[in-house]
């Protein structure tokens, strides 16, 4: 956690001479939910989010909203996080692969199912159509049930990539999740955390679930 508070102290040495950064107001931000995250907690999140709300204000950066909204959904603030995956979708419809299954994976949080599915397949029917990988098409296709766990894991498994491995673990903790098997999600969270890819959204987000179903 030391690299992170040295770069809050930092940006807010830098925001103290120039407020108006924005920058350093998503430097600030970033670094403090990773320290916090770093220190095993998920909670504490509002410092972050102000930051980095601060940074939009100024700057409508794409990379900074994806951040964001990646932050509300792991503090399950659902329709924050769909706000900023639905706004990154419209900005740019053609390279919005992993920000239209988080919004499937909030839809169905939310208990729409019905309409979660049909944004999804209507997306992942325009296949090639988009710059999306054939990767990114198969997580929605596990989603939707149109892929087995297993062939969708041995794809996950193909080149020895463990960047893919922890997503794939993570896509099918999620998916058994949310179909009401908290005891093999368990099982795929704990595999995604193992990959130890800890620069991966999906490993926070499966650390996360695992702590989540601790507390049941």
């Amino acid at each position: 956690a030391g690299r992170f508070a040295d770069a809050i102290t930092n940006a807010s040495r830098l925001l103290e001479l120039r407020p108006d950064n924005a920058g350093a107001w998503a430097v600030r931000g970033a670094a403090s939910f990773f320290m916090h995250f770093a220190e095993g907690s998920a909670t504490n999140l509002d410092q972050a989010l102000c930051d980095l709300s601060c940074a939009l204000e100024l700057d409508a950066s794409l990379l900074v909203r994806n951040l964001r909204g990646h932050i509300y959904y792991l503090a399950q603030r659902w329709d924050e996080a769909l706000g900023d995956f639905r706004l990154l979708c419209e900005n740019d419809p053609n390279y919005t692969g992993y920000q239209r299954i988080f919004v499937w994976l909030i839809l169905v949080q939310r208990g729409e199912q019905v309409v979660a599915d049909q944004e999804l397949r209507a997306w992942r029917g325009r296949g090639k159509q988009l710059k999306t990988t054939r990767w990114q098409r198969n997580i929605g296709a596990l989603l939707l049930g149109d892929i087995s766990e297993e062939d969708f894991l041995r794809e996950g498994r193909r080149g020895h990539d463990s960047g893919r491995q922890c997503e794939a673990w993570f896509y099918a903790g999620m998916k058994r999740l949310v179909s009401g098997d908290a005891v093999r999600a368990r099982a795929c969270f704990q595999k995604c955390v193992e990959t130890n890819m800890k620069n991966y959204g999906e490993w926070v987000f499966a650390a996360a679930e695992l702590r989540r179903l601790d507390q049941r």
